[in-house]
C-alpha cells in the first residue's frame, strides 16, 4: 500500500489566477551558490603517492585521543589535506564516515588552520567520530604543527647563523 503523494502546491509554481505560469521571481532564477572558499576543490587535496612520502618522511607529527596529524609546509599560499583511514578503523561505512567529517571539518575551518601546509590525517582505531571532536582536534594539531615549525625554522636560524659567526 504506497501512499498517494501531498496535493500540488500552485503557490511555487507563481501561477496566475488564470492558471498560466508567470516569469519566476529572481529567487528561483538564479542557482543556489555555494561559497567558492567552501569548496574542497582538487587542489586542496594530497593526491599522489610523492606527497604523502614528503609528509611522512618529514616525521612532524602531533595526535591527541581522536587522530593523528602529519604537517610540513608546502610552497602554496593554501593548505592542502590528506587523509589515511586504514580498514582498524572499521567497514566501508565507518571509514566513509570518518572520511566525509574529517573534509568537512578542513572544508568548515580552513580559516582557522594555518596555511601553507599540507596535513596528512589518521583517526584513532576505537573512536566513534563526531563533528565537533574532529574539528577541535584538526585545528588544535594543526595549530602545534605550524607552532612547532616555526619554532624549528628559527632554531635553524640561530645554528646557521652561529656557525658563520665562528
Amino acid at each position: 500500500m504506497t501512499k498517494a503523494p501531498p496535493p500540488h502546491n500552485t503557490t511555487d509554481l507563481n501561477a496566475s489566477p488564470s492558471g498560466e505560469v508567470v516569469a519566476r521571481s529572481q529567487e528561483m532564477d538564479e542557482p543556489k551558490q555555494e561559497a567558492r572558499g567552501e569548496r574542497f576543490r582538487r587542489c586542496d587535496r594530497l593526491r599522489t603517492q610523492t606527497d604523502f612520502q614528503r609528509v611522512y618522511e618529514a616525521r612532524r607529527r602531533a595526535g591527541d585521543n581522536v587522530m593523528l596529524v602529519y604537517a610540513l609546509p608546502n610552497d602554496l599560499e593554501h593548505s592542502r589535506l590528506g587523509l589515511s583511514v586504514s580498514r582498524k578503523v572499521g567497514n566501508a561505512v565507518k571509514r566513509g564516515r570518518w572520511k566525509r567529517l574529517i573534509r568537512e571539518a578542513f572544508r568548515r575551518n580552513r580559516d582557522e588552520l594555518p596555511a601553507g601546509f599540507d596535513f596528512i590525517v589518521i583517526p584513532r582505531v576505537g573512536i566513534t567520530p563526531e563533528f565537533a571532536a574532529v574539528r577541535d582536534s584538526l585545528i588544535k594539531l594543526g595549530g602545534q604543527l605550524a607552532r612547532r615549525n616555526k619554532s624549528q625554522q628559527r632554531g635553524s636560524r640561530r645554528k646557521s647563523n652561529g656557525s658563520r659567526k665562528s
